[in-house]
């Protein structure tokens, strides 16, 4: 992000300086210039000229270089978007704490709504949904009054926003959206792209989620950005996956696993061998998929959602292997790893889902899907897991000789099979 039409509006900058200071019109004007002028000025009905503006500036115990002011704390906050965007953890928080350290400094209002705008992504990265809320109340107030660039981003942001909440079908209304004001605006994006492959993974739009993928690869090639680079052959690998072209999609993976000592992001070398794992267990290798998952769970960080994921994942190969001992115990270890973090209910649905399997108890899995999961996963559109869901219902009810509404269910998820293919 290149911050642009960044101007001072020196009037509302006077008003907001005197009134911290407790001053009256008169006080500030004695002297220098008649009370309407400053009102008029302080409500920006006239310009003024520079001798005027410096003598206010002094009589308001002003004495820094604006100009010098507004080019610094523009260069700190386009640096901290840089970093949230490259995942460099220790650069956020110094820029963070830099710009936070000068937030009363800032003389425009176009400048402190790019901050709250780029502290709003900060929390996005964060995943601190309590902050989110109160940053979003904030932008949302003041909506009427950005720019066209804050507006534009602020608009992509939201799209993200409703992606990490698993309503992945806003969250790619909001990010075409943005595309579309980018695209007005002669802004290319690269990271705007990343999250529209990101989310068309999500949703598995696998032809639109290569396009945007191979975008991607071409830019972070060029611009030598290696770890955004291995992001793209993680995304590629998994839409390879979900076609069955299991070498292709290996190829991938090893990809990130071979450049490891070159990688900063230890997490994304978990989530090469969470897919390696879950690779070999299409491949009826549960053994193999068990090695790669607790390989896996070794890089990841252990009070996030990824690492709840791959504990899942695990316990279903251990239950796959005939050892329900290990399998239990992992499910169980993501029960109360859930507990000291931010959940999202659909993965608290996940590792219950879970747990019903491995105890092949079909009474509890069945009542708990159609009395909560499907519901709530129709309320949030989430597709590709009611797919899912709805093949386990078909199949307690085969089981139980109920082959109506087993058949009901079959129906309902080939048509979300075919409706996500369609698109």
């Amino acid at each position: 992000m290149k911050i642009k039409n960044i101007e001072l509006d020196y009037g509302k900058y006077i008003f907001d300086k005197r009134i911290s200071k407790g001053l009256t019109q008169k006080e500030v004007a004695t002297g220098i210039c008649s009370v309407p002028y400053l009102s008029k000025l302080e409500n920006g009905k006239l310009e003024p000229n520079e001798e005027t503006l410096n003598l206010l500036l002094e009589r308001l115990d002003i004495h820094s270089n604006i100009s010098e002011s507004i080019h610094k704390i523009t260069k700190l906050l386009e640096n901290w978007y840089l970093s949230i965007i490259d995942r460099n953890h220790i650069e956020i928080e110094n820029n963070k704490e830099k710009i936070d350290s000068l937030i009363k400094g800032i003389v425009t209002s176009d400048l402190l709504y790019f901050y709250h705008l780029i502290n709003f992504r900060y929390y996005l990265y964060k995943k601190d949904f309590i902050a989110l809320k109160k940053s979003k109340q904030y932008l949302e107030e003041h909506l009427s009054k950005f720019q066209k660039q804050i507006y534009n981003y602020y608009q992509y942001f939201l799209g993200i926003y409703y992606c990490i909440q698993h309503d992945y079908q806003k969250g790619l209304y909001q990010l075409r959206v943005a595309e579309g004001l980018f695209k007005e605006d002669n802004n290319n994006d690269v990271d705007l792209f990343y999250h529209l492959a990101l989310t068309y993974s999500n949703v598995h739009n696998i032809p639109m989620t290569i396009y945007y993928t191979n975008l991607c690869l071409d830019i972070f090639n060029s611009s030598f950005k290696f770890n955004r680079v291995m992001e793209c052959q993680l995304l590629l690998g998994i839409n390879y996956l979900r076609l069955g072209d299991f070498d292709k999609a290996e190829f991938n993976f090893q990809q990130i696993l071979n450049a490891s000592n070159k990688l900063e992001n230890e997490d994304l070398i978990g989530k090469a061998y969470h897919n390696l794992g879950y690779l070999e267990s299409s491949r009826n290798n549960s053994q193999k998929s068990i090695s790669y998952f607790l390989k896996s769970l070794k890089y990841k960080s252990k009070q996030n959602e990824s690492y709840v994921n791959t504990l899942i994942y695990l316990s279903l190969q251990y239950k796959e292997a005939n050892d329900i001992e290990n399998a239990i115990f992992h499910i169980d270890k993501a029960l109360k790893i859930m507990s000291f973090f931010h959940s999202s209910r659909l993965l608290f649905y996940k590792v219950q889902i879970t747990k019903f399997k491995i105890l092949d108890d079909d009474e509890n899995l069945l009542a708990l899907l159609e009395k909560e999961v499907l519901k709530y996963s129709e309320e949030i559109n989430d597709k590709a897991n009611i797919h899912n869901y709805y093949i386990i219902a078909a199949e307690i009810h085969h089981k139980n000789k109920m082959y109506k509404k087993s058949s009901k269910y079959y129906r309902l998820a080939y048509d979300i099979l075919y409706n996500l293919h369609k698109k």
